[in-house]
């Protein structure tokens, strides 16, 4: 602009405008002004981020952005168009060259100069309305009130003016460039990673409708605001019904089927088909030679549905909520088949093979503590040794066969994992080193090959979990189990977000960073361990599903968030630490809603809520609430104990909240019940420690219960430990327990 087009009153107060109207704003996908003011001349000046960016559309075509990814990056405009709205301002210029998308993938909304602010009382001076400053715009990005000079509302940012095709149909005849030149509808679907044919099917239906609501002329025909419009492009991406469509039940069951079609149809389906191909295949056995032919064919079909079965659909459903039961079903009735056909062909060593992977599938869904799983550990070990001896077998014959030696390590490492929860903690570090072995064997054959890294990965963390870092069942050496995850992290690969694999390595490396955060908890470096759980939780919040859909992504943010809570309490941040443990609590309320046969789900619930009923307890001393937290997590813990009975880490668990019940009965004045309920801790206590196996954590667990019970006149530190146990241990003990309790007791003011 030249000199002396800043002379005219009008210009002047349209830039001191737009600057006003900049310095109330502050929101991610909004350039900031820095600074403004004006020169010895007279003349304004704006000082404002630097946006290094490309116009959204050619961002969006360069990096070949799928439809909803797209999508996705729209909804963040909206987000701060939505933001401007609420304070009562209008853009009135928004076009692709005014959104730059950064190179991170940020998209910043640019120039307010034509904006109008509908708050008067925001700014010293109102620009004229009836001015020409009224009528500033770029007519193909202008909303149809703009065009005809009529009031400006909110609304008016949502709006284009030329006159709309169907998006659907808008593909085949798309224009690029200030010339207008034709682009094929190739190069378009090119643009977006998809193939025509799919693009155009998915732009038909909600797509079309959401688009031509949103550039209705009739200024009551389009949305009421951009949340409105946000609200049904993000419904449109979780295959809800959106308002732009009719609302007919026609409708909403369709949306319901695609949201749900692998559970509902396709399990029942298979089910149905899997039976009657089984029982046509065992017809068909039994005929005359001249059918042979028909008879194994049929049999190779049976087979085909089976692994479908187990494998196909089963992994399809595994991280729905509500499916745990499903997956158990389709686990037992395919691995039935599957051992059925194997004993009518012995020697098939491809069928041994997905015989073996299947048993390992049906011990996950049984008790595996780190998925969804049925709460039966007991059943799941007896899976996993199945799937050992096959797998065991199929290797010795072949030592060439990878296939069978990776089920092989997995059978070892499963069973490494879930054994110390049964009280076969001596058996499992063999298991542990064993997988190792064959993981790393695996690794080094198969240089570039992901999984097997991925493998390996996992087995090291499994180490770790075993020899220092599980709790409750750990063997106590956490420098070796720290070493051990280190090595863990470092095999996890780097992998762009289009691969397949991505989502797992990621999830990985953000449960290994927390776990390495736990260590340093340990070593009572609490700011070190706050820094690794929040890079975790930035982690874990971007995977997908994180919002919910995903069980597998649900889940790590709960751990995660509790731990980040944990740490924030020690540090005294308490209303962020109050802050995190409600979002976790509500994350794994949402959990256990959506599937109450998932035990994994309960025993999330039971870590936070003992959590934070310690925060109220001890840090804000609210005993009721304290209390509240506390039964709840005891009245699960007892049915999860109920259900395993064999599980040590469960019943130590059950023992220190039965514990902290006693304790919290007692400060509100009901003693007898708190008295009921410390015996009954301390009687759980008191069996795990007094075996031959106990872990040392055990036998300090009744220690310490034994030194800190309440009512008081239950403490007794002198019978803390078992008869068994050495003099100089037994001492030592003891003063452990005593200087960790005079710590309690300064912590809580002299309470519990």
């Amino acid at each position: 602009m030249t000199r002396g087009s800043f002379n005219t009153n009008e210009v002047l107060s349209r830039f001191r405008h737009e600057r006003q109207i900049l310095a109330t704003l502050d929101h991610l996908n909004i350039a900031s002004l820095l600074d403004g003011g004006s020169t010895p001349s007279g003349e304004p000046y704006l000082v404002m981020d630097y946006v290094e960016g490309t116009p959204i559309e050619q961002y969006c075509d360069s990096h070949q952005l799928s439809l909803a990814e797209r999508i996705t990056l729209f909804r963040q405009v909206c987000s701060a168009v939505q933001y401007v709205h609420q304070n009562l301002i209008v853009h009135r210029d928004l076009k692709p060259s005014n959104i730059l998308v950064t190179p991170d993938g940020t998209p910043k909304l640019l120039d307010f100069g034509i904006a109008k602010i509908l708050k008067p009382a925001l700014i010293m001076t109102m620009v004229n309305a009836t001015s020409a400053d009224a009528r500033v715009m770029t007519p193909a990005y202008a909303s149809p009130e703009q065009v005809r000079g009529e009031p400006i509302t909110t609304a008016s940012d949502i709006y284009s003016e030329d006159d709309p095709d169907k998006p659907s149909t808008a593909v085949s005849k798309a224009e690029k460039g200030p010339q207008r030149q034709p682009v094929t509808v190739e190069e378009v679907s090119r643009n977006r990673s998809s193939a025509p044919e799919k693009l155009q099917r998915s732009l038909k239906g909600d797509l079309d409708n959401i688009l031509l609501k949103a550039m209705r002329k009739e200024p009551q025909r389009p949305y009421a605001s951009v949340q409105h419009f946000s609200k049904d492009l993000r419904c449109h991406l979780a295959n809800l019904p959106v308002s732009a469509h009719e609302d007919t039940l026609g409708y909403r069951v369709g949306k319901f089927v695609r949201r749900n079609r692998v559970p509902v149809a396709a399990a029942l389906l298979a089910l149905v088909s899997l039976v009657a191909g089984m029982t046509a295949a065992l017809v068909e056995a039994r005929v005359a030679l001249r059918e042979r032919a028909r008879a194994e064919s049929r049999f190779q079909d049976v087979r085909d549905l089976a692994t479908t079965f187990l494998f196909d659909i089963h992994d399809s459903i595994q991280n729905l909520p509500g499916s745990t039961p499903a997956l158990l079903l389709i686990a037992k009735t395919g691995t039935q088949y599957l051992d059925r056909l194997s004993r009518q062909a012995q020697g098939d060593r491809s069928l041994q093979q997905e015989l073996a992977e299947s048993y390992l599938k049906i011990g996950d869904v049984e008790g595996n503590p780190f998925s969804a799983n049925l709460g039966e550990p007991a059943k799941a070990i007896g899976s996993y040794r199945k799937a050992l001896a096959l797998a065991t077998t199929l290797s010795a014959r072949n030592l060439k066969d990878l296939k069978a030696l990776r089920t092989l390590a997995l059978s070892h490492m499963q069973l490494a994992g879930l054994l110390p929860f049964e009280d076969q903690a001596a058996e499992a570090p063999e298991h542990a080193s064993r997988a190792i072995q064959i993981f790393e064997q695996l690794m080094a054959l198969e240089p570039a090959n992901v999984q097997a890294k991925l493998d390996a990965s996992h087995a090291w963390e499994v180490q770790g979990d075993i020899v220092g870092g599980m709790q409750w069942v750990n063997r106590g050496r956490a420098a070796e189990a720290a070493a051990a995850y280190e090595r863990s992290l470092k095999l996890l690969p780097e992998l762009p977000a289009s691969d397949a694999l991505w989502a797992k390595a990621t999830r990985g490396r953000a449960v290994l960073i927390a776990t390495l955060g736990d260590m340093q908890e340990r070593d009572r470096n609490t700011a070190g361990a706050l820094a690794q759980y929040q890079e975790a939780l930035r982690i874990a919040e971007e995977l997908p599903g994180a919002d919910g859909n995903s069980r597998q992504s649900r889940e790590l943010l709960s751990a995660v968030l509790n731990k980040t809570a944990f740490a924030q309490e020690s540090l005294a941040d308490l209303k962020a630490a109050q802050q995190s443990y409600l979002r976790a609590l509500e994350i794994d309320e949402a959990g256990l809603q959506a599937d109450s046969t998932n035990a994994r789900a309960r025993d999330t619930i039971i870590v936070t809520e003992k959590n934070l009923g310690n925060l109220y307890w001890y840090e804000l001393r609210n005993k009721p609430e304290a209390l509240k937290c506390y039964r709840r997590a005891a009245e699960l813990l007892e049915v999860a104990c109920q259900a395993d009975p064999g599980n040590v880490a469960k019943r130590q668990r059950l023992s220190e909240i039965l514990a902290d019940v006693a304790s919290a009965l007692a400060a509100n004045g009901q003693r007898e019940e708190a008295r009921r309920q410390a015996q009954r801790g301390l009687a759980v206590a008191r069996d795990l420690a007094d075996r031959p196996n106990a872990t040392e954590e055990q036998v300090y667990n009744y220690a310490w219960l034994a030194v800190t019970a309440d009512p008081d006149d239950l403490r007794d530190p002198k019978g803390a430990l078992p008869p068994g146990q050495p003099k100089p241990d037994r001492q030592r003990m003891i003063e452990r327990v005593l200087g960790d309790f005079r710590v309690r007791l300064k912590r809580a003011g002299g309470g519990k």
